[in-house]
């Protein structure tokens, strides 16, 4: 757990560095520019006009990475409402088309696993903020026999791999993707990653993989696995 948390800990100092600090120096170099072109108010304007994009975009950027990394509220009515509402604020904030069709059994999960599969969540929406270049983002969650299986669709620039299917052990592939996989070993699941990039296909789908502490019977009724049915 201690991994995990400096894990995340860079992941977000590496953020911060690489994008909203970025938007900051352009706002103080623009600045500068004003400064010199005061007797012409023209091009000052025009400096001004820079420095207020550049501002708005580090505010943005902020806004978005606080929300995704720790939004509030979390858990109020069940893990199935905090998913669907998660992501409606995040289509808000990142003006990116959010579908979620997620189903009622992770409200039956233990706590501590209610807890990782959110993390997990918001891990993987905020690498396709960060990455994907998308514009749209399809969450789905099924529970099956013996295990649950969360998809994150994105129709962005896509992975390079040597296969489409990817499963993850390169520890190259980044933070965030580190950062689930350690919560998916917690839980005793796998994470998956099918990108093939083409004229015609493109996007990314994340795939993760737990059992969870019920079977599904064939009429829909579930029962302990512990206990039979």
């Amino acid at each position: 757990m201690e991994t995990l948390r400096e894990e995340l800990y860079r992941r977000i100092a590496s953020e911060l560095h690489d994008s909203t600090c970025q938007h900051l120096i352009a706002a103080s170099l623009g600045v500068m520019q004003v400064r010199n072109a005061l007797r012409d108010p023209v091009k000052a304007e025009e400096h001004c006009e820079q420095v207020d994009i550049s501002i708005n975009l580090a505010l943005k950027e902020l806004r978005s990475l606080t929300y995704l990394l720790h939004p509030q509220r979390l858990f109020e009515g069940g893990l199935k409402t905090t998913i669907e509402r998660y992501a409606e604020g995040f289509a808000v904030r990142t003006s990116l088309m959010v579908a979620a069709s997620i189903s009622p059994a992770v409200d039956n999960l233990p706590p501590e696993k209610q807890q990782s599969l959110m993390r997990i969540i918001q891990e993987g929406l905020t690498n396709v903020y960060r990455h994907a270049r998308a514009t749209t983002i399809d969450i789905t969650i099924e529970a099956r026999e013996r295990e649950f299986q969360l998809e994150i669709r994105d129709d962005g620039q896509g992975m390079t791999t040597r296969s489409r299917v990817c499963q993850f052990r390169s520890p190259a592939l980044g933070t965030g993707l580190r950062i689930m996989q350690a919560r998916l070993e917690e839980m005793h699941g796998r994470l998956e990653i099918l990108s093939a990039p083409t004229a015609v296909r493109r996007g990314t789908t994340l795939r993760a993989i737990f059992p969870h502490a019920f079977v599904v019977e064939r009429n829909g009724r579930r029962c302990p696995q512990k206990k039979g049915c």
